[in-house]
């Protein structure tokens, strides 16, 4: 899909820690999602338009949701830094 830089970085991020939380690959975010971007590479509207209601479905009912989501959206935040 052509997802290059920061965007490339928050996906690879994101899909570690939902790695790391036990999810399996059919739960990883695709470029389709970083396409959403708008010409602002706006990545806190990302998250908050298109990804954390997909994030807070696939956790759904786990007694520490607030914690996983908490961490899969630390590395997505994080891997803004180490791209750059």
């Amino acid at each position: 899909m052509n997802i290059t830089g920061e965007a490339l970085a928050r996906m690879e991020a994101l899909n570690a820690a939902l790695k790391a939380e036990g999810l399996p690959e059919s739960h990883y975010i695709g470029g389709a999602y970083f396409r959403k971007l708008n010409a602002n590479n706006d990545f806190d509207e990302l998250w908050t338009y298109h990804l954390e209601g997909v994030i807070t479905e696939y956790f759904r009912g786990e007694p520490d949701i607030d914690k996983k989501i908490a961490l899969v959206k630390n590395a997505y935040n994080s891997a803004a830094t180490t791209s750059t």
